[in-house]
């Protein structure tokens, strides 16, 4: 079935719930990710292998999709985004009941990861997190409900010339590496730092059907669950450890500016 084709999405889905798994792992890639969706709600979740490749293809789209509406972030705020994202989805692919399980069929799969990215990515950019890190959100596409998306200065023509701002935005990249690093750092367990620096830092999957791919599971021996919960907990060690330096950085800024305005009540 290397030509496997649908007239609708309708009919992909009636043949992703019916088909043995071997089959459906073999055609995952060529299935629309509604299909996908519709055979993880009737799969046990007990069966973790199966379920787990569903839910690393739907992973990779996740990825895909979202990342077309980051138009300039750091490596720490795109998997913040995306991580939420794919977190919110799974939620809802879970969740008991028709009623969330309807609200997500009603949407289409890139519709919905599109909706979600935008909104996480402005939620972020007003944390003290996003602040620091200086991500911009844009959609490529115009919104559909017609909100306009708040458009950060960096994106405001700049009449500086142009070695000038080369300058700038190579000094904002060396902070942002600092940052990361700094975040980094604040992972204790050697094992775990080393899990979070090779997938967000690396792009180092979590599990790949690939023999040859030398995976999170194969390099560390623990299971992708496992593996999930240490880049879950290493994401919030690193939003803590930046939100701590995002609010010191403000009170130095603050000190600052209350030191200059004295000095210059004393010169007067």
């Amino acid at each position: 079935m290397d030509d496997l084709q649908f007239e609708s999405v309708e009919a992909a889905i009636a043949w992703a719930e019916a088909v043995h798994e071997s089959e459906l792992l073999a055609h995952k890639e060529k299935l629309p990710a509604e299909a996908i969706v519709c055979r993880m709600w009737k799969t046990d979740r007990a069966n973790k292998r199966f379920f787990g490749e569903l839910w690393a293809e739907l992973m990779k789209r996740i990825v895909g999709i979202g990342g077309a509406f980051l138009l300039s972030f750091d490596e720490i705020a795109k998997e913040h985004v995306l991580w939420k994202v794919q977190q919110d989805i799974l939620k809802l692919i879970t969740a008991e009941g028709a009623p969330q399980r309807s609200k997500f069929l009603g949407e289409k799969f890139g519709l919905a990861v599109k909706r979600r990215v935008l909104n996480a990515g402005r939620n972020h950019r007003r944390s003290a997190m996003g602040r620091w890190g200086n991500v911009i959100i844009q959609d490529p596409e115009a919104v559909s409900d017609g909100e306009e998306i708040e458009r950060p200065i960096e994106l405001a023509s700049d009449s500086r010339p142009n070695q000038e701002a080369n300058i700038v935005n190579a000094e904002r990249k060396d902070q942002q590496r600092k940052d990361y690093n700094k975040a980094l750092r604040g992972i204790k367990d050697p094992l775990e730092r080393e899990i979070v620096r090779l997938h967000f830092g690396k792009g180092v999957p979590i599990e790949s059907d690939h023999p040859d791919t030398k995976d999170l599971v194969r390099r560390t021996g623990k299971t992708s669950d496992q593996i999930r919960n240490v880049l879950d907990k290493g994401m919030r060690i690193m939003r803590k450890v930046l939100a701590r330096s995002a609010s010191a950085g403000e009170a130095q800024a603050r000190q600052g500016e209350a030191s200059r305005k004295a000095r210059s009540r004393k010169e007067r």
